[in-house]
C-alpha cells in the first residue's frame, strides 16, 4: 500500500493491514477462480484496497512481494482489458497505475457484447446443422438463454446508470 495509506489500526473504521493483506489475497483468488490470471487479479485487489487506487510499479511489487517483471506483466494484461491506466506521477517521472471506478462497470459492459455475439454465433450454428435436428434444438436453447442473460443483462445496466448517480457521492467523494 501507499506510505500515505498504510496506517495500521484494527479499530474505529481505521485501516488494518493484516485484514487488507487477507482481502487482497482472498479477493485476488476469487478473480482467479472466476477465471483471471492470479498476479493480475491480486495487482486489481490491490488496488481496489489502496486508499487513491494509485500505485507505482516499485509499490505493486512490494505489496505483493513479486518482482517488476511479474508486475509488469500484469500491469500490460490490466491495461489491454481497460482495468488499469498509466499516468504520470505529477512532478516527478515516475508512471503510477490507477484502477478505474467504474472498472466493473466498463468489464461487464465489454462480457454483455460478447454475450450477444455468442447468440449471433449459437443461431448461426442451428442454421447449419438444421433448425429441427437434436443439434440444432440444443443450439437454440443455447441462444435462448444467451438472448434471456442479454435481456436481463441489458435491464441491470440501465437500472445501475440510474443507482449509480444516486450513490456515487456516497462513495466517491
Amino acid at each position: 500500500m501507499t506510505e500515505a495509506s498504510s496506517g495500521n489500526e484494527a479499530s474505529g473504521g481505521g485501516r488494518d493491514e493484516s485484514r487488507v493483506t487477507a482481502f487482497v489475497e482472498t479477493f485476488g483468488a476469487t478473480l482467479t477462480a472466476a477465471g483471471m490470471q492470479r498476479l493480475p487479479a491480486r495487482v486489481i485487489a490491490v488496488l481496489l484496497a489502496d486508499d487513491d487506487g494509485r500505485m507505482t510499479s516499485a509499490e505493486i511489487c512490494e505489496a505483493l512481494h513479486v518482482s517488476r517483471a511479474a508486475v509488469s506483466g500484469a500491469i500490460t494484461f490490466l491495461q489491454a482489458y481497460g482495468f488499469v491506466t498509466k499516468e504520470r506521477e505529477r512532478g516527478t517521472r515516475r508512471d503510477v497505475y490507477v484502477l478505474h471506478t467504474d472498472t466493473w462497470h466498463d468489464v461487464t459492459l465489454q462480457k454483455a457484447a460478447v454475450i450477444g455475439y455468442l447468440v449471433d454465433q449459437l443461431q448461426r450454428g442451428a442454421e447449419a446443422v438444421g433448425l429441427e435436428t437434436a443439434a440444432g434444438r440444443r443450439l437454440r436453447y443455447s441462444a435462448d438463454f444467451y438472448a434471456f442473460v442479454t435481456d436481463e443483462m441489458d435491464r441491470i445496466i440501465a437500472n445501475w446508470e440510474i443507482r449509480r448517480e444516486q450513490i456515487r457521492a456516497q462513495y466517491l467523494d
